[in-house]
């Protein structure tokens, strides 16, 4: 399975040659994100959305991800984020994500396609 999801991120990757920012605009997830992530993580990702002020701990910054790694932007551990497959208590549980469903069967957290789709528009957003 984790091959398999690799595989899919790495394709789903490699079709993106255009400019980091370009990418960002133009990004197929752009909207899933801002639907579904933006309320706490802010639009840009900076985890200064408008539900931020009453979280404690406060939203990760996303833009901060490869930085804070070493410099390699983590796709394994944020894909089983957004599948739901580590816990993060401020997401909620797997069978309730705070940010609802943005897979394409009720109930679940996301196809393989939509969590390597938007694992790979947090990598465009990476500070550099």
């Amino acid at each position: 399975m984790k091959r398999t999801f690799l595989a899919v991120v790495v394709l789903v990757g490699i079709t993106a040659t255009s400019p980091a920012s370009a990418e960002e605009a133009k990004h197929p997830s752009r909207d899933t994100y801002v639907r579904a992530c933006a309320s706490c993580h802010g639009v840009d990702g900076k985890g200064d959305g408008p539900a931020a002020a009453a979280l404690n701990p406060k939203p990760t910054d996303l833009t901060m991800l490869a930085k804070n790694n070493g410099g390699e932007f983590p796709t394994l551990k944020v894909a089983e984020a957004l599948e739901g497959r580590s816990e993060i208590k401020a997401h909620g549980s797997a069978n309730m994500p705070v940010w609802g469903n943005f897979g394409e069967q009720p109930g679940s957290r996301g196809t393989l396609i939509d969590v390597a789709s938007l694992t790979n528009y947090l990598r465009t957003i990476q500070k550099k």
